[in-house]
């Protein structure tokens, strides 16, 4: 599917109990996600966490609210734009106080969690078909001003026609796909925006329909669906997320044998219709980590004479302490919280924590999960019993006390939550249904929203201006970081397999020294700086250190050398199968029996004749055509084989015996063709482990560690 799509609260659960969002503003550049929340307490009034919670912060009443709830949480300077109603962070950039609206940061985080899952797939994520799944309880004034920082970020895309499985739009349910008469709208129609529930909804029938209804019980039909139209099954799906829990009840039903031979879709089977939803914006996982925080803070007063500050250091470290203990407890009956230097005189703190006493805090949270239940239900016009199927997901479906409450609140019995169903995968079911949805498969309308849009040059201005301003950041640290490496390879030069070849080491010491202290004393250097001290290094010590660095030029023309002499033998001893078109069988078998081989000489330490049988397997490989499904899986399975096995022997002929000196050219033509092989195999099974860690080892060892991360 080429589709993209922004799950969960704009990206899928990562983690339960509870997911952070955090933008950091450092002096020059923007951090976004993981390192953001790494490095959050070392700079609390430039990091926004929870970015999708502030869309509903309209003025100073909602913010109080917002840190009314998240008192563990850091908070920076706010201020509000009466005009566009949303709130605007004074961060420092750039060495002085900036003001950022939230559409500008939004536009920012979703810009750049595009470009993040651009790197995982290793090629741009088009943004033709994008979707983006946020809150349930989100209003079309905040849908609205996601869809203007999906503007601001250039997130455009292209309507894909319903191939709708309900088959029940009504003509508005189209328009408000911006679809009529199959027509495709503007490129500049902005991504499809939907609701987190109706994003899992539709990642359930897309899924499930129509094979799963044969597989449920045997539900009650209700006067209004008549028996000519089949049986109907109901079905009801929990969500327990990280800030708010939604519960929707649907109805299935059989369409008329006659309507499904006109559509000819298997999925236009089934009709899902859906009888409610409601969503509770103040219950989710992390009110039951806050109920815990709270406890805590509680017993270090009570105990210790302390108190923890709202919004301090100290209370996300205590957040984070107690989201661990959380997490333990979903599995143990009894846990420690410690955390390490919390208290004065940098004593640590260590409290026990049971289950039963977690449930306890708790007891509030449980009575709104039942009423929500409960509401669900009264409004949908179902009883549980009629219910055929109930599926929970979510971070917080892992707490114990929430299966518990569910079976109760359903069945009158907390000890029967294994008719609870765990069909669709908490981290992904989001993004997945939004994807369906991009591409055409909906079940659900997307959210329908006014064609008018608030257009701002100065929001565009200021986007700019950051946007600009952090690539020459970038661009700078590039350059002092290209230095930096530069001085230890040479520094492991030193001691090298070459060390003989330098005439004054300790001139060639004392020089390293001078622009390591360089470095360390001019950490605000600008681009040119660097670039001029640099490239004074650098000549320098080629012009002291001429035979070592002709030394190491030799050494990898000769490695070259070798390289082609054996892809030429390698070429010749194949050319004259190669040249003759075989039958895939002789090809498959050929390429095995080269891969078979190239095993036993890697074996017995022979790598670079058996580079050459890994190559020859995969020349006979490309000589396939037209095949069969089981001959394309035997295919597939040889070239995974030989990638992997030829990214792991030139990590071998890459290898140094001293891994303190700097790569040779010819170490480093190794690596990025080990890094090639990789991806080739990544190609060939994209989740193969084995490809993406010997891909990150290549890239360390290529020092780029950026690249050795995704």
């Amino acid at each position: 599917m080429g589709e993209a799509s922004l799950g969960g609260d704009f990206l899928g659960l990562r983690f339960v109990p509870v997911t952070l969002f955090e933008m950091r503003c450092a002096s020059f550049h923007r951090l976004v996600g993981e390192e953001a929340e790494a490095r959050a307490t070392s700079n609390l009034r430039n990091t926004i966490s929870h970015l999708p919670l502030w869309v509903a912060v309209k003025d100073e009443a909602s913010l109080e609210k917002l840190k009314t709830r998240f008192p563990f949480s850091s908070f920076p300077a706010v201020s509000f734009d009466s005009r566009r109603r949303e709130p605007v962070f004074t961060v420092a950039f750039d060495g002085e106080s900036t003001q950022v609206g939230l559409t500008v940061v939004l536009a920012h985080f979703l810009k750049t969690v595009v470009s993040f899952a651009g790197t995982s797939r290793g090629r741009a994520v088009e943004t033709r078909a994008l979707a983006v799944a946020l809150p349930s309880s989100f209003s079309t004034e905040e849908m609205s001003l996601v869809r203007e920082a999906c503007d601001l970020a250039c997130l455009s895309r292209l309507v894909v026609p319903e191939v709708a499985e309900s088959g029940d739009a009504t003509d508005s349910d189209k328009n408000a796909a911006g679809e009529a008469d199959g027509e495709k709208v503007d490129p500049t129609a902005g991504p499809l925006l939907l609701t987190r529930a109706d994003a899992l909804l539709n990642c359930w029938g897309c899924k499930h329909l129509p094979q799963v209804y044969a597989e449920l019980p045997a539900g009650v039909c209700t006067p209004e669906s008549g028996d000519e139209e089949g049986e109907v099954k109901f079905v009801a799906l929990v969500d327990v997320g990280f800030a708010e829990t939604s519960v929707q009840v649907a109805e299935l039903r059989p369409r008329a044998e006659k309507d499904v031979n006109e559509r000819q879709k298997i999925q236009d089977q089934i009709v899902m219709n859906r009888l409610s939803v409601v969503v509770d914006d103040a219950l989710g996982t992390v009110d039951a980590i806050n109920a815990l925080a709270t406890h805590v803070v509680g017993a270090v007063k009570t105990k210790y004479g302390e108190d923890v500050a709202p919004h301090s250091k100290r209370a996300l470290r205590l957040f984070a302490g107690c989201q661990r203990a959380v997490k333990d407890l979903s599995g143990l009956p009894d846990t420690t919280l410690a955390l390490e230097g919390f208290l004065q005189d940098e004593m640590d703190l260590v409290l026990p924590v049971s289950r039963d006493l977690f449930e306890q805090l708790c007891a509030p949270l449980k009575e709104r999960l039942s009423s929500l239940v409960a509401r669900a239900f009264a409004t949908a016009g179902v009883t549980p019993a009629q219910v055929s199927g109930v599926d929970v997901v979510g971070g917080g479906s892992r707490i114990p006390f929430v299966a518990a409450t569910l079976s109760a609140s359903l069945w009158g019995n907390a000890s029967d939550s294994a008719r609870l169903r765990r069909t669709l995968d908490g981290n992904s079911s989001v993004a997945v249904g939004a994807c369906f949805a991009a591409s055409g498969r909906r079940y659900l309308p997307p959210f329908a929203l006014p064609e008018s849009r608030l257009a701002d040059g100065a929001l565009e201005a200021l986007a700019a201006r950051l946007e600009e301003t952090e690539a020459k950041e970038l661009a700078r640290c590039a350059v002092r970081n290209a230095m930096e490496s530069y001085l230890f390879q040479m520094q492991g030069a030193l001691s090298g397999a070459h060390a003989h070849l330098f005439t004054d080491k300790e001139a060639i010491h004392s020089l390293l020294r001078q622009a390591e202290d360089w470095l360390l004393d001019h950490p605000d250097a600008d681009t040119t700086a660097f670039e001029t001290q640099f490239g004074a290094l650098k000549a320098t010590l080629e012009e002291q250190c001429r035979s070592y660095f002709e030394a190491v030029q030799r050494e990898k023309e000769q490695k070259e050398r070798e390289l082609e002499e054996a892809a030429r033998v390698a070429a010749s001893n194949a050319q004259e199968d190669l040249d003759v078109k075989l039958p895939n069988s002789q090809c498959i078998k050929r390429a095995k029996k080269n891969k078979d081989e190239g095993n036993e000489l890697f074996r017995d330490g022979n790598t670079e004749m058996a580079v050459q049988r890994y190559i020859k397997a995969l020349q006979y490989t490309a000589k396939l055509f037209d095949l069969s499904p089981q001959d394309a899986a035997e295919a597939t399975a040889v070239k995974l084989a030989c990638n992997l096995n030829l990214a792991q022997a030139y990590l071998k002929l890459a290898a140094s015996g001293d891994p303190k000196a700097p790569l040779s050219s010819t170490q480093e033509t190794f690596l990025k063709k080990a890094v090639s092989c990789c991806d080739a195999a990544l190609e060939a099974d994209s989740n193969s482990l084995k490809a993406a860690y010997r891909r990150a080892l290549a890239n360390e060892k290529l020092r780029d560690f950026d690249a050795a991360l995704v």
